[in-house]
C-alpha cells in the first residue's frame, strides 16, 4: 500500500513538472503585432516572438531586442520602426529575425523599415556607437517580399555591426537606404545569399549634401550585385571588404548628379571572383565630385572590367593590384573615358595590372581625353602579362603641356590578340617620356591621322637600333592614312624612373628542405635587392610567405622547409626608390623525400641472386629505386 501511494504521488508529481514544461514552452512562444506605444523590451525568456500582424514602434518609443531572441515572421509581415530599434546581441548570443515558415525561403516575410522619425544612431567622438537604432550581432534572412529589402531605411541611418544579413527576395537588396542626411555606417558585416536584380545588395540612393555612406570591413558574398549608389551624395566610403563570387557588378557609384564638393573613397577592399564589371565609378556628365581609388586588390573576376571611368572633378587611382581578370566588354584592366568636355584631372600611379585575359577587350589600360586643362599624371605603374588586343590604349589630344602626362611605366611581356601591341594618340610634346616598353607581341600603333605626329620621344623600347625601332612601330610608313611617331631621342637603357620589370627565367633546384632559386639579373641600374615570394598554395599571387635577400645576387636559398612538399614560389626586384615590381612566373618546386642510402651487396657469377630492398614511406612521396 505504502508502495503504491508512494506510485501515485511520484506520478502525479511528474505530471505537474511536465504540464508546468509544456505551460512554460507555450508562453515562451510570444505572438505580436500592433502598434508598441511605450518602451518595450523582447526577451530571451519568452522569445520566440512571432509576428502574425504588422509591428509598429511609435515614434519617441524604443523596442530592445535582448541577446538570444529569435523573432519569426509570418508571411509578408514587416517591423516598422518610427521610433528607435535596438537589436543588439552578443558574438556568443545573437538575435535573429527570420521566416515563421517550416522551409524557409528567400522573400517569406517584407521587411524591418525605418521611418524618418526614427532615432539614427549616434557615435561619440572616437566613432563608437553611442545611442540610437543598432543591429549588432543579429541576422535578418528570409525578408525582402515586398521587393524592396530585408532592411529599408527611409530618412534614417541606423547602426549595422557584426551582423549577417543573407537570402533577402529576389527584387530587394539586403540594406535599402535612401533620402538620409547623416551617418549610415555598415560595418563587419556579412551580406550573402540576397540575389535582387534590381539592386545592390547595398543600396544607398538619393542622399543629402550632409549624408555618409561608410561600408567598412565587411564580406560581401554570393549576391547578385554587391554594392550600388546613386545619386548626390557628400561622402561615400567602401574600405576593407572583402567583396567575393558575386554575379554581377562589385561596387557602382553612379549618377552623381552637380553633386559640388562629394567625396568617393574606395579603399584596401579584397575584391575577387565577381561576374561582371567589377568596379564602375563614377558619376555621369557635368559631376564635380573628387574620386580616390586606392590600395585595392581586384582578382579572379570575369567578363570584368576591373576599373571603369566616367568624368569626375578629379580621380586618384593608386597602389592597385589588378590581376588573373578576364573577358572584360571594355578592358581587362582599367577604362577611363573622361571625354572632351569635362575639367578632368586624372590621376593613376603606383598600380600593377597584371595577367589578365581578354581576347575582346580593348586594352589592359585606356585612357581617354580632349580637355586641354586637364591635369593628367600616369606614372610609375606596371602593365605585364597581359592578354588582349592592345596592351594600352592612350588618347590625350589636347593634353596639357605643364601636367606630367604618361610618363615612368613599365609596359612588358603583354600578348595581343590583334596586330599591334600599343595604341598611342598622344599630340602634346613631353606627354609620353621615361616609359620602358619592351617584349610585347605585336607594333606600336598610332592612332592619328596623316599629318599629325605622336610624340614618344626619350622612351626605352629595348633597343637603340632604329632599324629594330622601325619595325616595332607601326604608323605613316606603314599606312600613308597615318600619322608619324616620333621616337628620337631615344633612351639607350631601362628608364630608372620607372619600376623594375618582374625578374625573368626563374629556376628551382631542390633538398630535403630546402630550395635554390637562382634568375637573370634584372637589367635595371638601380636595383637594390630582390624579394623571394613563396607558400603552398598553388593559386599564385598573393603568396603566404616572404623574404627580402638584402642582396643585388640573383639567387637565393629558401631554407627550413617541409620535407616532400610542393612549394609555389616567385621574385621581385626593389629599385633605391623602394618600387617593387611585379612578380616573376610561378616557379613550383618539390623538396626531396627521404635521403637515399647506399647499400651493396656480392652477386656470384652464373648464379640468380635475390635481394630485399625495404624504405618508410613518408607523407606520400613516390619511393625511387637505383639497382
Amino acid at each position: 500500500t505504502i508502495s503504491n501511494h508512494f506510485l501515485k504521488s511520484a506520478l502525479i508529481t511528474l505530471l505537474i513538472i511536465i504540464c508546468l514544461i509544456n505551460f512554460r514552452t507555450l508562453q515562451a512562444n510570444t505572438s505580436v503585432s500592433g502598434t508598441i506605444s511605450s518602451d518595450t523590451t523582447w526577451t530571451a525568456a519568452n522569445s520566440p516572438y512571432t509576428v502574425t500582424g504588422n509591428v509598429t514602434v511609435a515614434s519617441g518609443k524604443t523596442l530592445t531586442i535582448e541577446p538570444g531572441v529569435t523573432v519569426k515572421f509570418d508571411s509578408g509581415k514587416a517591423l516598422v520602426v518610427d521610433g528607435t530599434l535596438v537589436s543588439q546581441g552578443t558574438s556568443t548570443d545573437g538575435i535573429t529575425f527570420t521566416s515563421s515558415a517550416a522551409s524557409p525561403a528567400a522573400g517569406d516575410w517584407a521587411y524591418i523599415k525605418f521611418s524618418t522619425s526614427a532615432g539614427d544612431a549616434s557615435f561619440d567622438g572616437n566613432g563608437d556607437y553611442s545611442s540610437g537604432s543598432i543591429f549588432e550581432y543579429t541576422t535578418v534572412q528570409y525578408g525582402g517580399s515586398a521587393g524592396t529589402a530585408s532592411i529599408w531605411t527611409v530618412g534614417a541611418t541606423p547602426f549595422i555591426n557584426n551582423s549577417t544579413i543573407q537570402n533577402t527576395g529576389p527584387q530587394g537588396s539586403a540594406i535599402y537606404a535612401t533620402s538620409f542626411d547623416s551617418v549610415l555606417k555598415i560595418s563587419n558585416s556579412t551580406i550573402s545569399s540576397n540575389v535582387s536584380s534590381a539592386y545592390g545588395a547595398i543600396y544607398c540612393s538619393s542622399m543629402s549634401a550632409n549624408a555618409s555612406c561608410q561600408i567598412l570591413d565587411n564580406v560581401i558574398t554570393n549576391n547578385n550585385k554587391a554594392i550600388e549608389t546613386n545619386s548626390a551624395s557628400h561622402s561615400i566610403i567602401i574600405t576593407g571588404n572583402t567583396i567575393s563570387s558575386n554575379s554581377s557588378n562589385a561596387i557602382n557609384v553612379y549618377n552623381q548628379y552637380g553633386s559640388t564638393g562629394s567625396t568617393v573613397t574606395i579603399s584596401n577592399n579584397n575584391i575577387s571572383n565577381n561576374t561582371g564589371d567589377t568596379l564602375i565609378c563614377c558619376g555621369s556628365a557635368g559631376t564635380t565630385e573628387t574620386i580616390v581609388i586606392s590600395n585595392n586588390i581586384i582578382s579572379g573576376n570575369s567578363n570584368s572590367t576591373p576599373i571603369l571611368l566616367n568624368p569626375a572633378k578629379s580621380h586618384t587611382i593608386q597602389n592597385n593590384i589588378i590581376y588573373n581578370n578576364s573577358g572584360g566588354t571594355y578592358a581587362s584592366g582599367v577604362w577611363a573615358e573622361l571625354g572632351s568636355a569635362y575639367d578632368t584631372d586624372f590621376t593613376f600611379t603606383g598600380n600593377h595590372i597584371a595577367n589578365n585575359d581578354s581576347s575582346s577587350a580593348a586594352s589592359y589600360f585606356v585612357m581617354n581625353t580632349a580637355d586641354s586643362d586637364a591635369a593628367i599624371n600616369i606614372s610609375n605603374n606596371t602593365f605585364a602579362n597581359n592578354r588582349g588586343v592592345y596592351a594600352v590604349t592612350l588618347k590625350l589630344p589636347g593634353h596639357d603641356t605643364d601636367s606630367p602626362g604618361f610618363h615612368s611605366n613599365t609596359i612588358i611581356n603583354n600578348t595581343t590578340t590583334g596586330t599591334h601591341s600599343n595604341r598611342f594618340h598622344v599630340l602634346g610634346q613631353d606627354a609620353f617620356y621615361q616609359n620602358n616598353i619592351t617584349g610585347n607581341t605585336g607594333t606600336i600603333y598610332y592612332d592619328g591621322s596623316y599629318g599629325t605626329n605622336s610624340r614618344l620621344e626619350n622612351n626605352w623600347l629595348g633597343t637603340t637600333s632604329t632599324t629594330e625601332i622601325q619595325t616595332l612601330t607601326y604608323d605613316f610608313d606603314d599606312d600613308p592614312n597615318l600619322g608619324l611617331i616620333l621616337t628620337n631621342p631615344i633612351l639607350s637603357a631601362p628608364s630608372t624612373s620607372a619600376p623594375p620589370s618582374p625578374p625573368q627565367n626563374v629556376a628551382a633546384q631542390t633538398g630535403s628542405t630546402s630550395i635554390q632559386l637562382a634568375w637573370s639579373a634584372n637589367p635595371e641600374s638601380d636595383i637594390t635587392e630582390y624579394k623571394v615570394y613563396y607558400d603552398t598554395d598553388q593559386a599564385g599571387y598573393p603568396y603566404a610567405n616572404s623574404v627580402e635577400t638584402n642582396s643585388t645576387t640573383p639567387n637565393y636559398t629558401i631554407s627550413n622547409l617541409t620535407t616532400g612538399t610542393t612549394y609555389y614560389t616567385a621574385v621581385a626586384a626593389i629599385d633605391s626608390d623602394g618600387n617593387e615590381s611585379w612578380v616573376s612566373s610561378d616557379t613550383s618546386a618539390v623538396t626531396l623525400g627521404p635521403n637515399a642510402v647506399d647499400s651493396s651487396e656480392t652477386a656470384r657469377e652464373n648464379t640468380l641472386e635475390t635481394f630485399y630492398v625495404t624504405a618508410d614511406h613518408q607523407d606520400n612521396v613516390p619511393l625511387t629505386f637505383n639497382l
